[in-house]
Order: structure tokens, then C-alpha cells, then sequence
């Protein structure tokens, strides 16, 4: 479970293989994050700038 719903497993390609049909492959305990990461997406208002301009929008977003 996790509290959003706005969360990506990211997985890694190998530099040679990356555009070849996916292997199944069955991880084992301990070499999970070796190959897949989880990416939680930024809720930021893109379209949102302050009157400082979007570098002081950007320092707001790091906030959140």
C-alpha cells in the first residue's frame, strides 16, 4: 500500500539490450533495488509561476 496514486516502478536497461523483447526474470531478495526503483510524481502546478519568476516557483515546488 502506499498513500497516492501517483507512484512509477522505474526499471533499468542494460545499454546493448534495452531495445529487445523484455526477459522474464525473477528477482531475488536483496537484488530488488538493483534493477527497479521507486519514483513518487511531483504534484507541482507547472502552469503556476510566482512574480519572482519560475526559478523562486522551482525553490517552492522543492518544498512540497
Amino acid at each position: 500500500y502506499y498513500p497516492n496514486m501517483m507512484t512509477f516502478y522505474l526499471a533499468t536497461l542494460d545499454d546493448y539490450t534495452g531495445f529487445e523483447k523484455p526477459k522474464v526474470r525473477t528477482l531475488k531478495a536483496g537484488t530488488q533495488r538493483q534493477y527497479i526503483s521507486r519514483c513518487a510524481v511531483c504534484h507541482a502546478n507547472l502552469y503556476k509561476q510566482t512574480a519572482n519568476g519560475p526559478s523562486a516557483f522551482f525553490a517552492q515546488v522543492k518544498k512540497l
